[in-house]
């Protein structure tokens, strides 16, 4: 099978560093994901369950 040159960018380095997916975003990824999270529960009707 004929190899194609163009694709060979698809390919990972040899170099690449393998890392846990939750390394990839920062503390501060995180809290403002989850803060969004939270503020779109609690504006579309989470503010009802508390009371």
């Amino acid at each position: 099978m004929p190899s194609i040159e163009g694709m060979d960018m698809l390919r990972k380095p040899e170099t690449a560093v393998e890392r846990p997916l939750w390394v990839h975003g920062g503390p501060i990824f995180w809290i403002v994901g989850v803060g969004a999270a939270f503020a779109a529960f609690w504006i579309s009707g989470g503010h009802a369950l508390v009371r």
